[in-house]
């Protein structure tokens, strides 16, 4: 048999997934970068209407590691703005795979009109960057993921290509496999999903952590696919262990 599709089983979704291609790629004022910047973008609200710019640089215009974040947490558009200026504590060498060269800020609380986040950092590697916060102070939200490590996305050169990502649960679930391999007729295969928000490119996922869910909830992969015969089955997967 052949592989034809894969599905995954969810509730009803309700609301519309974010048009990132009407996102505005626009900074109304930005301070004087020391280095080339890297840009990357938040987008909180059920439709992404709150974009929360966030822009790397260097203390040291030669310095290896991005350890300056310029963080409009206001989403006013403007990054000159007192308290919007974040050190970043670096740590690793730059040389090092075991201890790669890091800068992580330590953000503390965000504010997205009445609803209060809080313990939100971010970590700039040289291959990538990650986050982390408390959503509305209470369950994890994390990211970003792709199906490999490989592919976990970067901050871009330029407000283009800058990548947009959706963290948090407010909104409906989705899903993305994470090191599953490929599929291949007669050989099993680990298969993994990460649940949360898809963002603008593949490496942009934010997701909730394994404890989010009840342990009596879970998420449903559907497997479709043809046979030899022609004829296409199904077979439905709960898939319940976490890690």
């Amino acid at each position: 048999m052949s592989i034809a599709s894969l599905l995954f089983a969810c509730l009803p979704q309700s609301v519309e997934p974010i048009d990132f291609a009407a996102v505005p790629r626009a900074i109304a004022k930005e301070p004087a970068y020391l280095a080339a910047p890297r840009y990357g973008c938040f987008l909180f609200g059920e439709n992404g209407e709150r974009r929360m710019w966030a822009v790397l640089d260097k203390s040291d215009a030669k310095g290896a590691a991005f350890d300056v974040l310029h963080l409009d947490r206001d989403f006013d558009g403007d990054l000159t703005e007192a308290g919007e200026r974040f050190a970043g504590k670096v740590d690793g060498l730059s040389s090092s795979e075991e201890q790669p060269l890091s800068a992580t800020f330590s953000i503390g609380d965000l504010a997205v009109g009445e609803v209060k986040h809080t313990d939100f950092r971010i970590v700039w590697y040289a291959t990538r960057i990650s986050y982390r916060m408390q959503w509305r102070g209470d369950k994890v939200t994390m990211g970003p993921y792709a199906p490999t490590t490989a592919q976990n996305a970067s901050f871009a050169p330029d407000l283009k290509t800058a990548p947009l990502f959706v963290p948090g649960h407010d909104r409906p679930f989705q899903f993305e496999h994470w090191m599953s391999g490929t599929l291949e007729r007669g050989k099993e295969t680990y298969f993994k999903v990460f649940v949360g928000n898809r963002g603008s490119t593949k490496g942009t996922f934010s997701c909730v952590d394994d404890k989010f869910l009840a342990q009596e909830e879970f998420a449903v992969a559907t497997l479709i696919y043809t046979t030899t015969a022609g004829k296409e089955e199904r077979v439905r997967n709960e898939l319940r262990e976490r890690c």
